[in-house]
């Protein structure tokens, strides 16, 4: 499996793409609010980044987990616990 930073790496990519956002990936910091004070990410912006990260990096994300998804370290964390408990 692809090391922390790596993973952080692709979700920068993924939420700049998804959301078509006009920034570099690298400008988003890793423990940056993805909500207010940071992104300001909306409801449906979310809601398409969830979907996203679930198709790339091959996982579920269940609607109780979504609250948890604050900035790209607690993604990063999520995607890797799931990605461990699959390969156990």
């Amino acid at each position: 499996m692809a090391d922390a930073d790596d993973i952080k790496q692709r979700i920068k990519k993924t939420i700049v793409e998804a959301l078509r956002l006009k920034q570099a990936p690298e400008s988003i910091e890793d423990d940056g609010a993805l909500f207010v004070g940071g992104l300001n990410l909306d409801s449906i912006d979310i809601l398409t980044l969830i979907s996203e990260l679930e198709e790339r990096f091959e996982i579920r994300i269940e609607d109780d987990e979504i609250r948890q998804v604050n900035s790209v370290n607690d993604i990063a964390a999520m995607i890797q616990g799931k990605k461990n408990l699959s390969n156990n």
